[in-house]
């Protein structure tokens, strides 16, 4: 019966089974397609005085020996295995494993100074829960106010409405004027020739009226917008504690 052994291929390495009947014979690798011859392999040299060995029997085994009596009455009975009981929940006093823990999270944002909340992100001046701010370290009162009424807002935007009304009429106050002051002066200020003495024209009274009418609207102007545009609320007032 020929004997089977494996061989490496000299150029990739790859191993070949072959037998001894290619020893001294080139082959071809499958691998690499190379062509190599095949050498028997260097096994150890068999012992001059080893002993040759016994061929083994091929009958069947001997029977197991039987164990007498005494040995059978000395032998203890086998306990039958009992069923696992239930596990008993351990109470927080008991010393059994916890099922239970607390997993700290880490967080990168930083926290507020006065409440120790998460600020809302890394470049945050102004908490989100109680309003305290990191720059100027300082934190808005709460205070409990009363609700705006309508007549509350109607009397403090009372006077800017009032500023409006004077300078309307004001402007149709100096309509008027201009159309009827050369008649309420002409028979004072006017002579036989139709000059006028003094050289006070109507176009002068209309002239210096005009003027007191532009200055006295610009001063109006001014508290009918801070009233009616830039503060038309009026302020808060709080609750005092005698109130509730």
């Amino acid at each position: 019966m020929a004997t089977t052994f494996v061989i490496a291929c000299p150029e990739c390495e790859k191993q070949v089974r072959a037998t001894d009947e290619l020893v001294g014979k080139k082959i071809r690798c499958k691998g690499c397609e190379h062509v190599f011859l095949v050498k028997a392999p260097a096994g150890p040299p068999p012992l001059k005085n080893a002993a040759p060995e016994k061929p083994k029997s091929k009958g069947p085994p001997p029977p197991p020996p039987v164990p007498s009596k005494e040995a059978k009455k000395e032998a203890p009975p086998k306990e039958e295995p009992k069923p696992d009981a239930p596990k008993k929940p351990y109470d927080d006093d008991d010393d059994g494993p916890k099922n239970y823990g607390l997993i700290a999270e880490e967080s990168d944002l930083p926290r507020c100074p006065f409440c120790a909340k998460e600020m809302s992100s890394a470049t945050a001046i102004i908490c989100m829960n109680c309003g305290y701010n990191t720059r100027t370290r300082s934190r808005p009162d709460v205070q409990k106010v009363h609700g705006h009424t309508f007549m509350d807002v109607f009397v403090w935007l009372l006077p800017g409405i009032i500023c409006v009304i004077v300078m309307l009429g004001l402007i149709t106050w100096d309509l008027i004027f201009c159309s009827k002051v050369e008649g309420w002066i002409k028979e004072t200020l006017q002579e036989s020739d139709g000059s006028w003495s003094a050289g006070l024209n109507p176009g002068f009274f209309k002239t210096m009226m005009t003027v007191f009418v532009i200055v006295c609207c610009f001063f109006l102007g001014r508290i009918a917008y801070k009233r009616l545009v830039v503060n038309n609320r009026p302020p808060e007032k709080s609750i005092e504690k005698d109130d509730e």
